[in-house]
């Protein structure tokens, strides 16, 4: 009797989808520029007619799909609204440069994110090149590529004059086979936006990558609170097409208003669900799941300090802090000031950023935004008491909601019965017409800038009347000097100790 041979089904995947990170003149316009002109333009007459944020290219072994957005900071964004943003990274490093600031960041932001790097050495036919170097580097921040006993491919190119361009996709292909991304047409819709723009001539378009389902010409969809029917779908070459499935891009014409790059797009029918589907990543990427054993929840943090040896006592110091049922994860550690970058990192990890002698004012407003809190020192101990804190949920808020701040050090009552507040201003500024909280002590205001769900009482709220210096009566003072406070209405129990918050 023959033997009966099995046939293994063969399954079914979807291209994978690529960004390309690192430090800035390592070559990632180029190299994209390059994979462009050798991969696509060769079979379309013109070549591409419009930009659209991401494109594809043929190879013998299947498609690749590139976000034409290149830069970590673009890549985070999207992670920080729940978009999905790519499967693999490559990451671009200049072989007569090394790895720098940005290549560092580029790395921490695809760890966090938990993608798979491919290493792309740029620029080995420049003069000083030194591919052995590059990998030496790459080993010091915990990339190793496979010559080094690691996992992470590596290819060595010149994307100026297209030197293993091929390899180099033969490599993500190699990759995303291992990887075993499933085709997910039949499944519910959900994609990502990731580009969006006003066109005076035509309306609102965006640049969408599914994920999963199918998206068509007529369907009703919802990203990031705003709704759309499809009126056409225009892919990288400018033609229109009937339907974009998983890892395609497709630019559309029909949404109301312009959704945010990075939004998770649904069926209109299911935007309910995009809060839950949001929420899951969400938790998922700042590693609140429990464990079954111990409950053991994880404390995301960001570490910056001002100078290399600072950063390694800084880190060793925090290993070794404990506490129970929670432990420290550090998501980035980097020398230099806190910025945007490390920011949206913070934004889409669920990150608390301590810096040393590092922080950056110029991020203050977006880390407000993204309910981020950052924190900087000049005292390594009380960093690290801060972050004790953390760990048992009793960091204090962000500061920077709070417009101004004083002690009350001694009490003027009046013949007319008001009472006036001798001060000193420890934070902000004092002005007529402002509201503020008095709060029954030092203890009592601090209580209410925890995170917590606890509801903090003060003994009083009203607005400011009269600022008083010395005799004269003056619109406002600011934060080192002393003042008299008269509020409205009248307090007449002011004690020494108490705080006045202006809101």
């Amino acid at each position: 009797m023959p033997k009966i041979k099995t046939v293994k089904p063969i399954k079914k995947t979807r291209p994978p989808i690529v960004t390309v990170m690192g430090h800035v003149d390592h070559g990632k316009t180029t190299l994209l520029d390059s994979i462009r002109q050798t991969n696509v333009t060769k079979s379309e007459f013109g070549g591409i007619t419009q930009h659209i944020g991401a494109y594809q290219v043929q190879t013998p072994k299947g498609e690749v799909t590139f976000i034409d957005t290149p830069g970590h900071a673009a890549f985070t964004e999207m992670r920080s609204r729940g978009g999905q943003a790519a499967d693999i990274v490559v990451l671009v490093v200049a072989a007569d440069d090394g790895v720098q600031p940005q290549t560092i960041e580029a790395i921490n932001h695809a760890k966090a994110a938990e993608a798979p790097i491919i290493v792309a050495i740029n620029k080995i036919d420049a003069p000083g090149a030194n591919v052995d170097k590059i990998k030496r580097e790459l080993s010091e921040n915990d990339v190793l590529v496979e010559e080094y006993g690691g996992d992470v491919m590596s290819v060595e190119i010149s994307a100026l004059n297209g030197t293993n361009i091929d390899q180099l996709l033969e490599s993500i292909l190699t990759l995303a086979e291992l990887l075993e991304l499933p085709d997910t047409t039949d499944e519910m819709l959900l994609g990502t936006v990731i580009e969006s723009k006003l066109d005076k001539r035509k309306g609102v378009l965006a640049t969408i990558l599914i994920q999963s389902g199918t998206l068509k010409k007529g369907d009703k969809i919802w990203a990031g609170g705003s709704d759309a029917t499809v009126r056409s779908m225009t892919n990288f070459k400018g033609e229109q097409i009937p339907l974009s499935t998983p890892g395609t891009p497709a630019e559309i014409l029909g949404f109301k208003t312009i959704p945010e790059i990075g939004s998770i797009v649904v069926e209109i029918d299911n935007k309910g669900k995009v809060e839950s589907i949001y929420n899951e990543q969400m938790a998922a990427i700042a590693g609140l799941e429990e464990e079954d054993t111990t409950s053991e929840k994880l404390l995301n943090i960001i570490i910056k300090a001002d100078a290399k040896g600072t950063l390694e006592a800084l880190e060793q110091s925090l290993f070794g802090i404990e506490a129970e049922k929670a432990k420290i994860k550090i998501i980035l550690k980097g020398v230099g000031n806190v910025n945007e970058s490390d920011v949206l990192l913070a934004s889409a990890t669920g990150s608390t950023i301590f810096s040393f002698n590092a922080k950056e004012t110029g991020v203050m407003e977006l880390a407000k935004q993204r309910k981020v809190i950052v924190k900087d020192y000049n005292i390594i101990y009380e960093l690290l008491e801060d972050v004790q804190k953390a760990l048992e949920g009793e960091l204090l808020k962000q500061e920077e909601d709070v417009k101004g701040l004083s002690i009350v050090k001694k009490i003027f009552p009046l013949p007319s019965g008001d009472v006036i507040a001798g001060c000193e201003i420890i934070m902000g500024t004092m002005a007529v017409g402002r509201k503020v909280i008095i709060w029954e002590n030092e203890a009592s205001y601090k209580l209410s800038r925890k995170e917590t769900t606890e509801e903090i009482l003060n003994i009083y709220e009203g607005r400011i009347k009269k600022i008083k210096s010395g005799k004269v009566d003056i619109k406002k003072a600011s934060k080192g000097s002393d003042c008299g406070i008269l509020v409205t209405p009248n307090f007449p129990n002011f004690k020494n100790g108490n705080y006045i918050q202006v809101m």
